[in-house]
C-alpha cells in the first residue's frame, strides 16, 4: 500500500482590510497615519482636518461637505497647487506644494506639532442657502445693476443723495487709509475684484485649482499698460482678512509690473435708498469716492480726475 503525507493546513485569510481611493481610511489608520493637517478658512471659520499622505483631494472634499454642508460640486479650493499638472479629486495630499511646516521641536504644545500645515481657503454656499439654480443662470447676479435707478450715477440726485446722508462723515471719520505705495502724480482708478478682474461664474469656479484661475483673461497685462497713467486702488466688497489673502494668493500685492497704492473693504461702504424708474425703493452698498478725496487730504484728486470699475 503506497502511503502519502496529508499537507499541512493553509493559513487563515488574511484580515487586512482594503481601502479604496473613495473610502475614507479607519479612525485608528488616521491616528496612527496622519501627516498633514489642512485648514480650509470659509467665512469666518478655519476648519481642521488631519489627513493621511496617501489621501486624495477627493477626500478631503468630502470632509468639507460633512462640515459645512457644500456639495463637492460647489466647492472653491484656493491655494491648493500640486507639484505637478493640475489639481484634480485624485490628486493625493503628499503631492501638495507645502509653504510651512510646523517644527517637531513643539510636539508638546500643540497636536498639529510635527505634520505639515497646509492653508487653503474654501469658497462655496450650502445647499440649504441655495436659492438660484445655478444651472439655470451662467452667472448669478451677485453685482447690482444700477441702470434701473432713477438718477444718473455721478448726477444731481446721486451727489444730492450722498451729500445727505449722516453716514458719510460717520465713515470718512471711521475710515483708516494705510498707504502701500505713495501717490503719484496721477488720476485715481479705483477697481474692484469680485466680478470684476476677478471671474467668479459658475464655469470658474467648477474647475477648482490655483487661484490664479479666477483670474480674467490679460488682467495682469491689462493692470500693467495701465499703471503708467493711473494710481490704483482696490476697494471690494469683502473683509479685510478675505481681501488681504485674495490679494496675495494672486501675486497683485508683489508684481513688479504694477503697484496697488492702497485698499479698502466692505467697512467703509454703507448702504443706501435709492428709487427705480418704477418706484420702487432700492437699499444698496455704496463706496462714496468723496470717501477717497477726503480722506487723502488733497485738492489734487476729485471727479475730474478719477474712474471707477
Amino acid at each position: 500500500m503506497s502511503s502519502f503525507t496529508v499537507p499541512p493546513p493553509s493559513p487563515p485569510p488574511s484580515t487586512t482590510t482594503t481601502t479604496t481611493t473613495s473610502s475614507l481610511p479607519s479612525s485608528s489608520d488616521m491616528e496612527v497615519e496622519c501627516t498633514h493637517t489642512l485648514i480650509a478658512k470659509w467665512s469666518k471659520q478655519r476648519l481642521s482636518f488631519d489627513m493621511t499622505e496617501t489621501m486624495t483631494i477627493y477626500n478631503l472634499k468630502t470632509l468639507l461637505t460633512g462640515r459645512t454642508s457644500i456639495l463637492q460640486k460647489r466647492q472653491k479650493l484656493i491655494g491648493l497647487t500640486p507639484l505637478t499638472g493640475k489639481l484634480t479629486d485624485a490628486t493625493k495630499i503628499s503631492d501638495l506644494k507645502v509653504k510651512s511646516k510646523k517644527s517637531k521641536a513643539n510636539e508638546t504644545s500643540s497636536p498639529n506639532s510635527g505634520k505639515v500645515i497646509i492653508e487653503f481657503i474654501l469658497m462655496g454656499t450650502p445647499e440649504a442657502e441655495i436659492f438660484v439654480d445655478p444651472e439655470n443662470a451662467e452667472d448669478l447676479p451677485d453685482v447690482v445693476d444700477d441702470f434701473g435707478f432713477d438718477f444718473n450715477a455721478g448726477g444731481d440726485e446721486w451727489v444730492r443723495q450722498i451729500n445727505n446722508s449722516s453716514n458719510l462723515q460717520k465713515y470718512i471719520k471711521s475710515t483708516e487709509i494705510f498707504m502701500i505705495e505713495p501717490l503719484r502724480d496721477k488720476p485715481l482708478l479705483v477697481l474692484d475684484l469680485d466680478h470684476t478682474l476677478l471671474d467668479f461664474s459658475r464655469r470658474t469656479i467648477e474647475q477648482g485649482g490655483e487661484a490664479g484661475s479666477l483670474k480674467r483673461p490679460y488682467m495682469d497685462f491689462f493692470l500693467s499698460t495701465l499703471y503708467p497713467h493711473y494710481n490704483f486702488i482696490i476697494w471690494s466688497q469683502t473683509s479685510w482678512r478675505w481681501l488681504e489673502i485674495k490679494l496675495t494668493e494672486l501675486g497683485m500685492l508683489t508684481s513688479p509690473n504694477y503697484k496697488i497704492n492702497f485698499v479698502l473693504d466692505k467697512t467703509s461702504m454703507f448702504k443706501v435708498e435709492s428709487v427705480k424708474k418704477g418706484g420702487e425703493v432700492f437699499e444698496h452698498s455704496v463706496k462714496p469716492l468723496q470717501l477717497i478725496w477726503e480722506k487723502i487730504g488733497s485738492n489734487k484728486f476729485g471727479s475730474h480726475n478719477t474712474g471707477e470699475m
